[in-house]
């Protein structure tokens, strides 16, 4: 193309590609131009497992390649130059791009969570609703769910939050997400001053918790507490989990 708002972005995103050393990303050594086309011209990758894909499977479908690119793309804003905003115009692009296919409701999440990093809770949640409302039964919606209660324990809403993850226990998640949603009730009970209650939820979520350990030391901790009242306050979790 010859439009020049287009060749500026091409020769940016060149630059980007060529500034980058990592084991899963091809070399980009050179690009210049050959009468109408840019020719790239790239590290050797000799892959007996891209060949051995492409005789099992054939050749992928362009919009394959097209969500594979968006991912990469945004991947590279997001985590090589810490340009949040032009990560999440690669997320919605994919989304708008290709809205049927599951990669645009893991982008759709990507987005959720990518707002929770800035700290924005309330476009967090509207666009977890989006999510949720386009895709209600898909895991990517049951995360949303998750990160919408817990951007309302991040505000100190606890009853909002305690409300939306005895909701997500009612549906009977997965067992990985009901240990989830059990720990934070614990946290929720904890600083509501309830240390019963946030000692039964600690245990019913310690077998199938990511992180047993972190369980037993809140319960260990409640244990050596018994009779207690916990000081209130707002319970603030760690934060957001970081984007792959």
């Amino acid at each position: 193309a010859q439009d020049p708002v287009s060749l500026k972005r091409f020769s940016r995103e060149v630059g980007i590609i060529r500034s980058l050393s990592h084991a899963n990303i091809i070399k980009l050594y050179s690009c210049f131009k050959f009468q109408e086309f840019y020719v790239l011209v790239m590290e050797y990758f000799d892959s007996l497992d891209g060949i051995s894909y492409l005789n099992r499977y054939g050749v992928p479908d362009v919009a394959d390649f097209l969500t594979i690119a968006r991912q990469t793309v945004a991947d590279i804003y997001h985590h090589k130059l810490g340009d949040l905003s032009a990560a999440l115009d690669e997320w919605h692009k994919l989304i708008a791009e290709f809205p049927s296919r599951p990669e645009s409701r893991a982008a759709h999440l990507r987005i959720v969570l990518a707002y929770l990093e800035l700290k924005n809770y309330a476009q967090a949640r509207t666009e977890a609703a989006a999510l949720i409302a386009r895709a209600p039964d898909s895991p990517e919606a049951t995360q949303a769910r998750l990160h919408i209660a817990n951007s309302y324990v991040i505000e100190g809403r606890l009853a909002e939050a305690v409300a939306l993850y005895e909701k997500m226990l009612a549906a009977d998640p997965v067992p990985a997400m009901k240990a989830l949603v059990f720990f934070e009730l614990g946290n929720c009970h904890e600083e509501l001053g309830e240390p019963a209650r946030a000692l039964e939820y600690f245990n019913e979520c310690l077998a199938n918790h990511p992180n047993p350990l972190l369980v037993q030391r809140k319960i260990a901790r409640l244990r050596k507490l018994a009779g207690k009242t916990p000081s209130r306050g707002v319970y603030n979790p760690a934060g957001p989990p970081a984007i792959p």
